[in-house]
């Protein structure tokens, strides 16, 4: 089981116990020696039944994004970061052109939102219990 605690509702616990001394390798053994929770659930009640229902809806987005430059801005930023030394030079020149006539190409590039790719749709998330 992935995630035990996934299937329990809060409502649903009564007490929640960590054992971390003697008593967890005593009832444990060799499983409960760096120490045990123990999760007690409600019980049931005599009387009249009754039910009750809990629901929670949530939207998650992502709060903000990071400011990342155009294709043309990031070319001439490279340009200028390989200036220093002859072989970032070199990669430079090989990787994207020659002269400023071939780096203004890339001001037609289309910028690609990766951030929007990866994070842009909007998760919902639902949670019911009965109890």
């Amino acid at each position: 089981m992935e995630n035990a605690l996934s299937f329990l509702s809060p409502q649903d616990i009564q007490s929640i116990d960590v054992l971390k001394d003697a008593a967890a390798t005593a009832i444990y053994g060799a499983r409960g020696a760096n120490g045990v929770i123990v999760i007690t659930t409600k019980s049931g009640r005599s009387g009249k039944p009754k039910v009750s229902y809990n629901g929670f809806v949530g939207v998650r987005s992502l709060a903000r994004k990071l400011d990342v430059m155009s294709p043309y801005d990031f070319v001439i930023y490279q340009s200028e970061r390989s200036r220093g030394s002859s072989t970032d030079s070199t990669n430079f020149l090989n990787n994207f052109g020659t002269t400023w006539d071939t780096l203004d190409v890339y001001k037609s590039v289309p910028s690609v939102d990766w951030q929007k790719e990866a994070f842009g749709q909007t998760g919902v998330t639902t949670t019911h219990n009965i109890g």
